[in-house]
């Protein structure tokens, strides 16, 4: 994976500005990950931060706008994110749409045939972990067999 940094001056916005761009690299040598290879273009996240910080305010903290959750995640969670389609990306790019509903047509829900659900660890749930193990699949356990209240005289 590459982390480019760009400065440069933006026309749009008529003053220097930096932009963070992170690259995926699709590899079975990439380093502290196991990968998988899928067919197509990469999947596209944007991750939005507001006028008020710079562009690396998406390495601290992003919006993810969610929907109730479809069949396909609902059985896991109430929410899911939403998505931008690939069709849809420069209409969402673009700076003249400033009305908030158009902008939320653009926004789809994740087809359920491009979702993979699996059960991991529950060190997901503490944010002192932090490692590619989280979101390896584990095997589930069997329920306990669960044991009387109170033992019986017979």
């Amino acid at each position: 994976m590459a982390l480019i940094r760009c400065d440069f001056f933006s026309d749009v916005l008529q003053l220097g500005t930096s932009m963070t761009v992170l690259l995926p690299q699709a590899s079975e040598e990439q380093i502290g990950a196991e990968t998988t290879t899928r067919s197509g273009p990469p999947p596209v996240l944007y991750l939005l931060h507001g006028l008020s910080d710079d562009d690396s305010a998406w390495l601290r903290t992003c919006s993810v706008i969610t929907t109730e959750a479809t069949d396909a995640a609902g059985h896991i969670h109430d929410r899911m994110p939403m998505v931008i389609t690939r069709e849809a990306i420069d209409a969402w790019l673009d700076p003249t749409i400033t009305n908030p509903k158009h902008a939320l047509e653009l926004l789809a829900v994740t087809e359920a045939a491009a979702l993979e659900a699996y059960a991991v660890s529950t060190d997901v749930n503490s944010v002192e972990n932090n490692d590619p193990s989280l979101v390896e699949p584990i095997t589930a356990e069997p329920e306990p067999e669960s044991e009387p209240d109170q033992e019986t005289l017979i």
